[in-house]
Protein backbone atom coordinates (compact mmCIF):
# COMPACT_ATOMS: atom_id res chain seq x y z
CA UNK A 1 0.00 0.00 0.00
CA UNK A 2 1.31 3.46 -0.85
CA UNK A 3 2.21 6.30 1.33
CA UNK A 4 1.79 9.79 1.02
CA UNK A 5 2.56 13.21 2.42
CA UNK A 6 -0.43 14.39 4.77
CA UNK A 7 1.10 18.13 5.21
CA UNK A 8 2.36 16.43 8.91
CA UNK A 9 3.50 12.70 8.34
CA UNK A 10 4.11 10.07 5.82
CA UNK A 11 0.45 7.88 5.84
CA UNK A 12 -0.94 4.97 4.09
CA UNK A 13 -4.18 5.07 2.19
CA UNK A 14 -6.49 3.52 5.03
CA UNK A 15 -5.13 6.30 7.58
CA UNK A 16 -2.27 4.68 9.46
CA UNK A 17 1.07 5.79 9.96
CA UNK A 18 3.97 4.14 7.67
CA UNK A 19 6.52 2.03 8.60
CA UNK A 20 9.75 3.04 9.28
CA UNK A 21 10.96 1.17 6.27
CA UNK A 22 8.73 3.56 3.62
CA UNK A 23 9.09 6.96 5.27
CA UNK A 24 11.33 9.15 3.55
CA UNK A 25 12.75 12.66 5.05
CA UNK A 26 10.68 15.47 3.04
CA UNK A 27 12.73 19.11 2.70
CA UNK A 28 9.47 21.43 1.36
CA UNK A 29 8.39 24.79 0.81
CA UNK A 30 4.79 25.54 1.13
CA UNK A 31 3.49 28.61 -0.68
CA UNK A 32 -0.01 28.25 -2.27
CA UNK A 33 0.47 24.76 -0.56
CA UNK A 34 2.81 23.80 -3.19
CA UNK A 35 5.44 20.71 -2.04
CA UNK A 36 8.49 20.08 -3.05
CA UNK A 37 10.71 17.34 -2.70
CA UNK A 38 14.48 17.75 -1.68
CA UNK A 39 17.28 15.43 -3.20
CA UNK A 40 17.26 13.71 0.25
CA UNK A 41 14.17 12.34 0.03
CA UNK A 42 15.44 9.35 -1.80
CA UNK A 43 14.63 6.46 0.08
CA UNK A 44 17.73 4.41 1.49
CA UNK A 45 15.85 0.77 0.85
CA UNK A 46 14.15 -0.13 -1.74
CA UNK A 47 14.21 3.04 -3.70
CA UNK A 48 17.31 4.05 -5.72
CA UNK A 49 15.11 7.27 -6.88
CA UNK A 50 13.52 9.77 -6.63
CA UNK A 51 10.96 8.89 -9.18
CA UNK A 52 10.47 6.00 -7.22
CA UNK A 53 9.44 7.52 -4.26
CA UNK A 54 5.92 6.16 -2.92
CA UNK A 55 4.16 9.69 -2.67
CA UNK A 56 1.36 11.50 -3.88
CA UNK A 57 2.92 14.73 -5.87
CA UNK A 58 1.64 15.21 -9.18
CA UNK A 59 4.21 14.44 -11.78
CA UNK A 60 4.64 18.00 -12.87
CA UNK A 61 6.82 18.70 -9.77
CA UNK A 62 9.30 15.63 -9.68
CA UNK A 63 12.24 18.30 -11.06
CA UNK A 64 12.81 17.43 -7.37
CA UNK A 65 15.36 20.20 -6.08
CA UNK A 66 14.02 22.85 -3.54
CA UNK A 67 12.76 26.24 -4.27
CA UNK A 68 15.85 28.14 -5.60
CA UNK A 69 16.05 31.63 -3.64
CA UNK A 70 14.62 33.53 -6.74
CA UNK A 71 11.67 31.24 -6.60
CA UNK A 72 10.80 31.72 -2.57
CA UNK A 73 11.35 35.21 -3.25
CA UNK A 74 9.30 35.79 -6.40
CA UNK A 75 6.60 33.45 -4.97
CA UNK A 76 6.50 35.46 -2.03
CA UNK A 77 6.45 39.39 -3.48
CA UNK A 78 3.48 38.16 -6.06
CA UNK A 79 1.46 36.44 -3.72
CA UNK A 80 1.18 39.29 -1.26
CA UNK A 81 1.58 41.97 -3.77
CA UNK A 82 -1.93 40.97 -5.30
CA UNK A 83 -3.18 40.56 -1.90
CA UNK A 84 -1.83 43.79 -0.47
CA UNK A 85 -3.27 45.74 -3.44
CA UNK A 86 -1.14 48.94 -2.54
CA UNK A 87 -3.74 50.31 -5.63
CA UNK A 88 -6.73 50.00 -3.51
CA UNK A 89 -5.04 52.21 -0.90
CA UNK A 90 -4.66 54.96 -3.34
CA UNK A 91 -7.61 57.09 -2.67
CA UNK A 92 -7.93 56.70 1.08
CA UNK A 93 -4.47 57.81 1.14
CA UNK A 94 -5.15 60.84 -1.30
CA UNK A 95 -8.00 61.41 0.99
CA UNK A 96 -6.52 61.40 4.00
CA UNK A 97 -3.50 63.94 2.86
CA UNK A 98 -5.02 65.84 0.68
CA UNK A 99 -4.22 69.33 3.12
CA UNK A 100 -0.52 67.48 3.82
CA UNK A 101 2.90 69.21 2.19
CA UNK A 102 4.65 66.14 -0.23
CA UNK A 103 7.42 66.25 2.25
CA UNK A 104 4.92 64.87 5.18
CA UNK A 105 3.00 62.45 2.60
CA UNK A 106 6.13 60.79 2.27
CA UNK A 107 7.07 60.57 5.90
CA UNK A 108 3.21 59.03 6.21
CA UNK A 109 3.85 56.51 3.67
CA UNK A 110 7.17 55.62 5.04
CA UNK A 111 5.26 55.35 8.38
CA UNK A 112 2.87 53.20 7.25
CA UNK A 113 4.98 50.91 5.07
CA UNK A 114 7.36 50.11 7.89
CA UNK A 115 4.36 49.45 10.12
CA UNK A 116 3.41 47.15 7.14
CA UNK A 117 6.43 45.16 7.35
CA UNK A 118 6.60 44.82 11.04
CA UNK A 119 2.91 43.58 10.97
CA UNK A 120 3.51 40.90 7.91
CA UNK A 121 6.75 39.81 10.05
CA UNK A 122 4.64 39.49 13.05
CA UNK A 123 1.94 37.27 11.46
CA UNK A 124 4.53 35.30 9.73
CA UNK A 125 6.89 34.97 12.60
CA UNK A 126 4.54 34.48 15.17
CA UNK A 127 1.30 33.48 13.54
CA UNK A 128 1.60 29.80 13.78
CA UNK A 129 2.39 29.46 17.91
CA UNK A 130 -1.07 31.97 17.86
CA UNK A 131 -2.73 29.23 16.31
CA UNK A 132 -1.15 26.59 18.21
CA UNK A 133 -2.45 28.15 21.00
CA UNK A 134 -5.65 27.89 20.00
CA UNK A 135 -5.48 24.60 18.68
CA UNK A 136 -6.23 26.03 15.22
CA UNK A 137 -4.91 23.54 12.31
CA UNK A 138 -2.94 25.18 9.65
CA UNK A 139 -5.32 23.78 6.73
CA UNK A 140 -8.09 25.50 8.46
CA UNK A 141 -6.81 28.44 8.61
CA UNK A 142 -6.08 28.43 4.92
CA UNK A 143 -9.72 27.67 4.01
CA UNK A 144 -10.71 30.63 6.46
CA UNK A 145 -7.82 32.57 4.77
CA UNK A 146 -9.12 30.90 1.09
CA UNK A 147 -12.76 32.03 1.55
CA UNK A 148 -11.39 35.38 3.19
CA UNK A 149 -9.42 36.14 -0.27
CA UNK A 150 -12.47 34.85 -2.73
CA UNK A 151 -15.15 37.06 -0.42
CA UNK A 152 -12.59 40.61 -1.08
CA UNK A 153 -11.97 39.02 -4.90
CA UNK A 154 -15.71 39.46 -5.69
CA UNK A 155 -15.86 42.68 -4.11
CA UNK A 156 -13.22 43.80 -6.86
CA UNK A 157 -14.83 41.89 -9.94
CA UNK A 158 -18.33 42.88 -9.10
CA UNK A 159 -19.39 46.11 -10.62
CA UNK A 160 -20.38 48.74 -8.10
CA UNK A 161 -19.55 45.90 -4.95
CA UNK A 162 -18.46 47.18 -2.27
CA UNK A 163 -14.95 47.75 -2.65
CA UNK A 164 -14.25 50.25 0.87
CA UNK A 165 -11.43 48.22 3.29
CA UNK A 166 -12.38 51.33 5.43
CA UNK A 167 -15.66 52.24 6.69
CA UNK A 168 -16.83 55.95 5.97
CA UNK A 169 -17.19 56.55 9.33
CA UNK A 170 -13.95 54.99 10.29
CA UNK A 171 -12.24 57.34 7.50
CA UNK A 172 -13.88 60.65 8.37
CA UNK A 173 -12.68 59.87 12.15
CA UNK A 174 -8.57 59.10 10.43
CA UNK A 175 -9.41 62.50 9.14
CA UNK A 176 -8.99 63.93 12.92
CA UNK A 177 -6.18 62.12 13.50
CA UNK A 178 -2.90 63.63 14.56
CA UNK A 179 -1.33 59.91 12.83
CA UNK A 180 -2.98 57.75 10.05
CA UNK A 181 0.08 55.83 9.34
CA UNK A 182 -0.68 52.55 11.35
CA UNK A 183 -4.51 52.99 10.93
CA UNK A 184 -6.38 53.19 8.55
CA UNK A 185 -2.57 52.87 6.29
CA UNK A 186 -0.94 49.93 7.45
CA UNK A 187 -3.80 48.01 9.26
CA UNK A 188 -6.55 47.23 7.45
CA UNK A 189 -5.49 48.95 4.18
CA UNK A 190 -1.81 47.69 3.17
CA UNK A 191 -1.39 44.67 5.49
CA UNK A 192 -5.45 43.29 6.32
CA UNK A 193 -6.74 39.78 7.42
CA UNK A 194 -6.00 38.26 3.91
CA UNK A 195 -2.12 39.31 4.27
CA UNK A 196 -1.82 37.90 7.80
CA UNK A 197 -3.59 34.91 6.73
CA UNK A 198 -1.33 34.06 3.54
CA UNK A 199 1.99 35.49 5.88
CA UNK A 200 1.42 32.65 8.36
CA UNK A 201 0.73 29.79 6.03
CA UNK A 202 3.51 30.44 5.03
CA UNK A 203 5.67 29.55 7.53
CA UNK A 204 6.53 25.96 8.18
CA UNK A 205 9.10 24.03 10.71
CA UNK A 206 11.42 23.12 7.71
CA UNK A 207 12.12 26.38 6.48
CA UNK A 208 16.05 27.53 6.69
CA UNK A 209 17.19 30.74 8.27
CA UNK A 210 18.02 31.60 4.75
CA UNK A 211 14.55 31.17 3.76
CA UNK A 212 13.07 33.03 6.52
CA UNK A 213 15.50 35.90 5.50
CA UNK A 214 14.42 35.22 1.63
CA UNK A 215 10.65 35.72 2.89
CA UNK A 216 11.60 38.94 5.16
CA UNK A 217 13.16 40.45 2.26
CA UNK A 218 9.83 39.75 0.42
CA UNK A 219 8.07 41.33 2.35
CA UNK A 220 10.16 44.68 2.31
CA UNK A 221 10.25 44.48 -1.46
CA UNK A 222 6.01 44.55 -1.30
CA UNK A 223 6.36 47.48 1.06
CA UNK A 224 8.84 49.43 -1.37
CA UNK A 225 6.48 48.52 -4.08
CA UNK A 226 3.60 49.95 -1.67
CA UNK A 227 5.29 52.89 -1.21
CA UNK A 228 6.32 53.73 -4.68
CA UNK A 229 3.06 53.42 -5.59
CA UNK A 230 1.28 55.54 -2.66
CA UNK A 231 3.57 58.55 -3.79
CA UNK A 232 2.98 58.42 -7.10
CA UNK A 233 -1.03 57.61 -6.50
CA UNK A 234 -1.51 61.31 -7.81
CA UNK A 235 0.08 60.80 -11.07
CA UNK A 236 -1.11 57.01 -11.65
CA UNK A 237 -4.90 58.38 -10.45
CA UNK A 238 -4.65 60.98 -13.44
CA UNK A 239 -2.82 58.74 -15.61
CA UNK A 240 -5.64 55.62 -15.00
CA UNK A 241 -8.60 57.62 -14.68
CA UNK A 242 -12.15 55.88 -13.48
CA UNK A 243 -11.88 52.90 -16.44
CA UNK A 244 -7.98 52.57 -16.03
CA UNK A 245 -8.75 52.02 -11.98
CA UNK A 246 -11.57 49.99 -12.49
CA UNK A 247 -9.55 47.54 -14.80
CA UNK A 248 -6.91 47.23 -12.58
CA UNK A 249 -9.41 46.51 -9.55
CA UNK A 250 -10.78 43.72 -11.47
CA UNK A 251 -7.40 42.21 -12.30
CA UNK A 252 -6.09 42.50 -8.66
CA UNK A 253 -9.12 40.28 -7.97
CA UNK A 254 -9.04 38.04 -10.41
CA UNK A 255 -5.21 37.10 -8.75
CA UNK A 256 -6.90 36.98 -5.75
CA UNK A 257 -9.51 34.78 -6.16
CA UNK A 258 -7.35 32.15 -7.76
CA UNK A 259 -5.18 32.53 -4.65
CA UNK A 260 -7.89 32.10 -2.54
CA UNK A 261 -9.14 28.92 -3.95
CA UNK A 262 -6.02 27.67 -4.44
CA UNK A 263 -5.38 28.18 -0.60
CA UNK A 264 -9.17 26.52 -0.28
CA UNK A 265 -8.45 23.68 -2.34
CA UNK A 266 -5.17 22.69 -1.10
CA UNK A 267 -6.47 22.78 2.92
CA UNK A 268 -9.12 20.06 1.77
CA UNK A 269 -6.83 18.32 -0.03
CA UNK A 270 -4.46 17.60 3.05
CA UNK A 271 -7.89 17.47 5.65
CA UNK A 272 -9.37 14.33 3.24
CA UNK A 273 -6.65 12.97 1.07
CA UNK A 274 -8.99 10.46 0.17
CA UNK A 275 -10.92 13.03 -2.66
CA UNK A 276 -7.43 13.32 -4.21
CA UNK A 277 -6.95 9.43 -4.87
Amino acid sequence: MSCYWDGYRWVQEAGRVCPESEKCKVSYFTILGLLRVSPQAVVASKHTNLWDLPIAVPSYLYPADLPSPMEILLATFTTLFSVVNPFGAMPVFLTLTEQETPSQRKQIGLRACLYMIGVLSVSFFAGQYVLNFFGINIHHLRIAGGILLMRSAFDLLTPGGNRDRVSPAALEESKHKDDISFTPLAMPMLSGPGSMAVCISLFTGRLSFFDMALIFLGFVLVALASYIILMSSLRLTRFLGRPGMSALARIMGFITLAIGVNFLATAIKALFPGLSS
